[in-house]
């Protein structure tokens, strides 16, 4: 049971790691700058990041999905955290969506992993509490 454990929380580790790793950290203030007097260059750059990066994950090429995407979806989110999607574009929906659903994901497989490792914990603890029971020494440690 412990090696299995161990093996399922190595396996989602690397996973959630790999999603993480997908979008590195950026100065989204310093991009918002950049491309700031002219909202349509940013949006049609963070859409051609997405649509080169999409077909380089496709075939297993390394990817980078920071910068110019990562920051537009989470200005839009900013902007308008009720309805940030509502007044976007289909390409814009799209590429914000694809951009969440990653970093839930990654979230999630983090948030998974923890709450693994202490349940696998509490069953360790079970499983000694009752073999040291079965032998008959004190569990008060």
């Amino acid at each position: 049971m412990l090696v299995a454990s161990g093996i399922f929380i190595y396996v989602f580790t690397l996973k959630s790691l790999a999603a993480k790793e997908k979008y590195p950290p950026v100065n989204c203030d310093s991009v918002k700058d950049y491309y700031m007097p002219d909202v349509n260059k940013w949006i049609r750059h963070a859409h051609d990041s997405y649509t080169k990066n999409l077909a380089a994950e496709k075939v297993n090429n390394k990817t980078d999905f920071g910068g110019s995407m990562q920051c537009y979806c989470k200005y839009i989110k900013e902007k308008n955290p009720k309805d940030w999607l509502a007044k976007s574009s289909a390409e814009v929906k799209t590429m914000c969506k694809f951009y969440f659903t990653d970093i839930w994901t990654s979230m999630l497989i983090g948030y998974s992993i923890s709450f693994l490792i202490i349940a696998i914990n509490l069953i360790l603890k079970k499983v000694i509490i009752k073999l040291i029971t079965w032998v008959g020494e004190d569990t008060l440690s």
